[in-house]
């Protein structure tokens, strides 16, 4: 994935760094370390579009290229080995992301938008500058892993762990941290492996020149409480090794699933009385305390206990013996228990001649210590019993690569083991990752070394301490330059998918070189590789040969001091070398046997192989007939090749043309686009200045409004006035009406009485007119007018009261004129 490239100015430039181009250097994954070309990115965004998965490993990026923040359905981003000192926050964009890997990088900090990846399980940022965690992080309910190591911490803030109660492998080893939140890690049930060595937890105080960070942090105390207990029923692995706790905290001893604990390299004085409830328990590592008194009955309770490591503890010859009658009663006979006492430069008491130094790679973890055991057990095998050298192991809990940056600390380790191997004609240095690069650091003191993938250039490896450039370019050069002190026979082996940690001859001055081997495992984990394959031991077994003078495959027995004299060891060895040519003797006769067997069954392939030949000179002639068949078909289809590049070419120009032509249609687009920019720009400083007129002429119709309002506010309660008004001239009009219309009923009455008389009247008048039709005198006659006269009058009325009676009247008016 990572071959060496270039990416444009987010990648770092070609020469900034130191491993720029070095073929020294080696990539801790076995990947190769370099830039990226903008369509090698475009390939890998195209990939990952719909695998899911991007991996940018050792791209040397310097910053996360914005295209990746664009893949929102991503479930696995590998940033491993570059050169990012920072994230966007905009990476909270990516909420499908599962697993997320940024070790070795640079950075110092962490955005709080990766609070929103609620999806994340897996989180690997060891190898870094971070100082402080953001609170945001305790957001991620469904993380699994989460690996811290190697960074700059010196406080955890509350409750930034509390939310990750599904998590089982957390990891804060190789930080400054004193002390946690009381019960920060409480919530965190589902645990399997704590990791907290290598910090300073317990420490009292400060240290001159630092300065601690972190708002709400518990004080540091002798007592570090972290909340682990009985609680925690899935807890397996809890490393405390290199703090400075003075006492442990009791409940740690109740995790019912414990089966290895570390708190060695501290300042313990005693072991708290329940020890005896850690059933589990079957490793425990106690080296490098100050224990005084140590019960063996607190180890002999231990049920479950294989191997306990005491070795730099300032204990009392009583407790030694007491302890060593312990692991004979047990008689684990397939246990490795730690060597038991102080120990120490002038301590040694040996005959042995051959020193291994075991440089373990994980923190605080002695782990040659199965593979040695092999060993011894393999020389048991072939005859050999004894022991025949001895073995040192050295551990870093600190995960710093023993200090080779920092003089002090690279100091201590030099002095103690010069107080070790100055006792000893010859030195084997072993270990692989980490401890291959203290083995190589430390090459001067040895007669050979044998380095599994060690970590040579650290600017370039995913896994690396948290450290500044300058401290691991010092690392390189002392590194460097005790290989090329070295008088001893180095031996480097590597994997074939990474770069050789030093190249052949490049040993020391005074006749030594250095052997680099390369095996077929693609995998930074080569020793664990070899192992599975049954290689590795025969490996360091001969290494150990070498060292003990035996080049052959027989190992010869070396006596210790509690053996026989070396006058009587010599007469033994004879013995044995009697006993070997006697062997060797019977063999030679069995060879001889075997070679005439050999010879007849050499006559028999001779006939077998005549009538082969024949057989191949007819394949021969097959041979030569396919191969002119080939080159024929080889010529054809080079001319296919040639005229298809032809036409590729040809495309390639009509193509350039193409795109010739989309670049000035793009940039006549472009100038078009400016112009409608700035007439959009024009219409919305107009719209601008109108909306402010209209907001304007808003404001006065507010004032009209709530003006009119008023007046409306007025006229409603006028009107409700005049509405009660109204109803009162109403209901008094409605009594009036019905007294009027009780009136015209009663008057109605009178007039139909009045009108019947009236036609009384009429009808006597005609007959009076009739009877006066028969007088003629003129006095009758006198009269007769009058009477007529007086009818008319009377038949007017009649009419009169008739049209009355028949008019109904319509409004008072009417009604009283009719009266």
């Amino acid at each position: 994935d990572a071959a060496s490239r270039d990416f444009s100015s987010r990648l770092e430039p070609s020469g900034s760094s130191s491993n720029s181009s070095n073929s020294n250097g080696d990539d801790s994954d076995g990947g190769g370390s370099g830039t990226l070309t903008a369509g090698e990115l475009r390939v890998k965004l195209s990939l990952a579009a719909s695998s899911g998965r991007l991996d940018l490993t050792d791209c040397r990026l310097r910053q996360l290229p914005e295209e990746v923040l664009q893949l929102t359905e991503l479930e696995e981003l590998q940033l491993s080995g570059n050169c990012l000192t920072e994230l966007p926050d905009s990476l909270s964009r990516l909420t499908a992301l599962r697993r997320l890997g940024l070790a070795g990088n640079q950075l110092t900090q962490l955005p709080p938008g990766v609070g929103a990846l609620t999806g994340l399980e897996g989180l690997w940022l060891h190898g870094n500058l971070i100082r402080r965690l953001p609170e945001q992080l305790g957001r991620l309910g469904g993380l699994r892993a989460l690996s811290l190591a190697g960074n700059c911490l010196q406080a955890v803030p509350p409750g930034s762990l509390r939310g990750l109660t599904s998590l089982t492998d957390l990891t804060l080893a190789g930080n400054r941290l004193r002390s946690l939140p009381p019960g920060e890690l409480e919530p965190l049930t589902r645990l399997r492996k704590l990791a907290l060595n290598g910090n300073r937890l317990g420490q009292e105080g400060e240290e001159e020149g630092e300065e601690e960070e972190g708002e709400g942090t518990a004080t540091a105390t002798a007592t570090s409480w972290l909340g682990v207990g009985s609680h925690m029923t899935g807890l397996t692995e809890l490393m405390l090794q290199g703090n400075c706790l003075k006492r442990v905290d009791p409940a740690i001893f109740e995790c019912p699933a414990l089966q290895e604990l570390s708190l060695a390299d501290n300042q313990l004085t005693e072991l708290p009385p329940n020890t005896a409830a850690a059933t589990s328990l079957t490793r425990l590592h106690l080296f490098g305390n100050r224990l005084t008194r140590l019960s063996p009955r607190q180890l002999a309770g231990l049920p479950s206990l294989a191997s306990c490591w005491l070795e730099g503890n300032p204990l009392s010859g009583d407790v030694v013996r007491q302890l060593i009658s312990v692991a004979a009663s047990a008689s684990r006979s397939g246990d490795s228990s730690g060597g038991v006492g102080g120990g120490g430069e002038g301590g040694i008491v040996t005959s042995n001649e051959v020193l291994v130094v075991a440089f373990g790679s994980a923190p605080g973890t002695p782990n040659w210590g199965g593979l040695l055991g092999k060993v011894y057990r393999s020389a048991a095998a072939a005859g050999d019993e004894g022991r025949y050298f001895d073995v040192l192991y050295v551990a870093d809990p600190s995960r710093d690569w023993y200090g080779g940056g920092d003089d002090s600390v690279y100091g201590y380790y030099r002095t103690r083991l010069l107080s070790y191997t100055r006792h000893y004609r010859r030195v084997l240095l072993l270990g692989d990752s980490m401890g291959a690069s203290a083995a190589l650091l430390f090459a001067d003191l040895a007669t050979a070394v044998l380095a599994f993938c060690p970590q040579v250039d650290l600017t370039a490896a995913s896994i690396r301490p948290g450290r500044q450039t300058e401290w691991l370019t010092r690392f390189r050069r002392r590194l460097e330059g005790a290989v090329r002190s070295s008088r001893g026979e180095l031996s480097v082996l590597r994997g074939w998918g990474g770069g050789g940690a030093l190249g052949n001859g490049s040993g020391g001055e005074g006749g030594g070189g250095v052997t680099v081997k390369v095996f077929s495992v693609d995998s930074h984990r080569l020793a664990a590789a070899l192992d599975a394959r049954g290689q590795l031991v025969p490996l360091v077994r001969d290494a150990i040969r070498l060292q003990l003078g035996l080049r052959s495959g027989n190992v010869l027995k070396m006596f210790s001091c509690f053996g026989p004299s070396k006058l009587e060891g010599l007469q033994h060895e004879i013995d044995s070398l009697k006993l070997l040519l006697q062997t060797k003797d019977g063999e030679l006769d069995r060879m001889r046997r075997q070679d005439l067997m050999q010879k007849q069954k050499e006559e028999q392939q001779t006939e077998t192989l005549q009538a082969a030949a024949a057989h191949v000179a007819q394949l021969e002639a097959r041979l030569m007939e396919q191969q002119r068949t080939s080159k024929e078909l080889e010529v054809q289809l080079r001319l296919d090749y040639e005229r298809k590049l032809t036409d590729a070419a040809q495309q390639r120009i009509a193509l350039e043309g193409e795109l010739e032509n989309s670049r000035q249609r793009l940039a006549e687009q472009q100038l078009l686009a400016e112009q409608t920019r700035l007439q959009l720009e024009e219409m919305v400083a107009a719209q601008e200045q109108k909306l402010e007129s209209l907001k304007e002429d808003g404001r006065l119709a507010e004032l009209q409004r709530k003006s009119l309002e008023a007046r409306l506010l007025e006229e409603h309660q006028k009107l409700d006035r005049l509405a009660q008004q109204h109803n009162v001239e109403q209901s008094k009009l409605l009594r009036r009406l019905a007294n009027e219309e009780h009136r015209a009923r009663r008057f109605q009455k009178q007039i139909a009485n009045f009108t019947e008389t009236m036609e009384e009247v009429s009808n006597i008048l005609t007959a009076v007119e009739n009877d006066q039709k028969t007088i003629t005198s003129p006095v009758k006659v006198d009269k007769k007018a009058k009477a007529s006269v007086a009818a008319d009058h009377l038949r007017q009325s009649i009419a009169f009261f008739k049209c009355s009676k028949d008019e109904q009247p319509t409004d008072q008016g009417v009604g009283h004129s009719c009266t």
